[in-house]
């Protein structure tokens, strides 16, 4: 990299770091540039002499020196430090509203500091992010900005607008791989997908084959259903009349008023039940009982075949049906079987590109519901999976292993030639020198390379050919 005194001057109005924004959500090329430069690792490279000129290289496409002033590029380091100081759940805000400089950052943090310090009614509700507690705040402000076009009706999240205008259009694009049924919600579909007792009768989870009958409606179910279960399906079932407890936001109704405080959660964005391992917080008791798993490893659901052990009832009831070998359900492009349908749809999607799990916040989609999940830990900033070692948190349990490996040298990845690597595209790389392979090619002269860091230094030639 050039030194700072050598550095092209260009004027300051003839560029805007701005002007790297990607529009339409995800990270800005320049958020995206630097965060390759920063996270770096010595042995993605095959000696000193590489890491150094990766490192060169990897500097010069964040700083862009060659467009950028000296005063810009300080500016920017500036700016990147000031963000690395700030608290981290004021931090991630902040860099979601994408400040160009480090005086918006000062404006963006004074402004927070004056809206959370003017004199609200306070309930003690804690949130572990930020949006959580700012929609909250709005259900103690009578606050509902966002009106539905259709009847006049005003909510306090955009995402709450968002499901009631479906009751206006009709509109259910989750639907029931088993039975066809359409929800115009993905937690409907979940409560629906549980009175489909295949699973459930495969895993004979009580070893009897009998059904259970509810005392109440004589409904039945189907063996291993639980109590929670079977209370689910009760109040499906019920009659209009028996459930007086009805939601303000949505219209929906409940049988129970604890059932209701559950429900309301959804909108008013309420977690109160929080991990003291981790501090992430949840709306229901049962998912924090879940949640706790991943820190105790308890693992309480055991198959009763190999004695396999899970987290979650329905990991182990996927687990049982390999037992089983019964695949009927087969993909007509490719001829893969599945056991379950709504495996076979989501593999489906694979050759026709269909996504229909999409972020509200920047429009994105998604094949699956989970992919969806973990990107929006983009938006929310939210990171659950902190390393015990030294406190960094990510948003990835695989980012979380891969970390881990500095700690520990752990080199899980084996080349037959003795040679160990952390990651499994650093030993792809590697196996290039035994294989012979050069999947990198100049389109200039044709010439080949083993790894594209190879093939940039080579077209670094080309380029001083045609300057001189």
């Amino acid at each position: 990299m050039l030194p700072l005194q050598e550095l092209p001057t260009v004027k300051l109005e003839e560029f805007s770091w701005d002007q790297e924004s990607i529009h339409g959500g995800g990270l800005s090329r320049r958020e995206a540039c630097r965060q390759r430069f920063r996270h770096f690792c010595y042995q993605e490279s095959a000696g000193p002499k590489e890491a150094l000129s990766r490192l060169r290289e990897l500097c010069c496409q964040w700083l862009r020196p060659e467009a950028h002033t000296k005063k810009q590029i300080l500016e920017l380091l500036v700016l990147e430090q000031f963000l690395l100081v700030l608290p981290r759940d004021i931090q991630d805000w902040v860099r979601g509203k994408h400040p160009k400089n480090g005086d918006e950052v000062v404006t963006l943090v004074e402004d927070l500091q004056t809206d959370l310090s003017k004199a609200r009614p306070t309930c003690g509700v804690s949130f572990s992010q930020l949006s959580c507690l700012q929609a909250h705040r709005r259900t103690h402000d009578s606050l509902k900005p966002y009106q539905c076009p259709c009847c006049g009706k005003n909510f306090g999240r955009g995402s709450i607008l968002k499901l009631h205008l479906r009751t206006h259009t009709d509109e259910r694009p989750y639907a029931c791989s088993e039975c066809g049924e359409c929800f115009r919600q993905s937690g409907h579909l979940r409560k629906h997908q549980q009175t489909h007792s295949a699973e459930m009768r495969h895993l004979g989870l009580h070893g009897e084959e009998k059904s259970l009958q509810g005392a109440e409606c004589g409904k039945s179910f189907p063996p291993g259903a639980n109590e929670q279960q079977q209370q689910q399906q009760q109040q499906q079932q019920a009659p209009l009349e028996k459930k007086p407890h009805v939601c303000g936001e949505c219209g929906k109704a409940f049988q129970r008023s604890e059932h209701l405080v559950t429900h309301q959660r959804i909108h008013t964005g309420e977690k109160p039940f929080s991990c003291q391992d981790c501090g992430r917080a949840f709306s229901q008791s049962s998912q924090l009982t879940s949640h706790r798993r991943v820190h105790t490893g308890e693992k309480p659901y055991a198959c009763s075949e190999c004695g396999k052990h899970f987290v979650r009832r329905a990991g182990l009831a996927r687990h049982m049906l390999t037992h089983g070998g019964e695949r009927p359900h087969h993909c007509g492009q490719c001829n893969k079987r599945f056991s379950q349908s709504q495996d076979l749809s989501r593999h489906q999607r694979s050759h026709t590109g269909e996504r229909p799990c999409r972020c509200s916040e920047c429009g994105e989609s998604f094949s699956q519901s989970a992919h969806l999940a973990r990107h929006q830990r983009i938006h929310t900033g939210e990171k659950p999976h902190p390393c015990d070692t030294c406190g960094r948190c990510f948003r990835n349990s695989s980012n979380l292993v891969r970390h881990i490996r500095t700690h520990t040298g752990e080199r899980p990845y084996h080349c037959k030639c003795g040679k160990s690597f952390s990651r499994g595209c650093n030993l792809l790389r590697h196996q290039a020198i035994h294989t012979g392979a050069r999947p990198y090619s100049c389109s200039q002269c044709g010439r080949s390379f083993s790894r594209n860091s190879h093939l940039m230094r080579h077209l670094r030639t080309h380029v001083k050919e045609t300057l001189y």
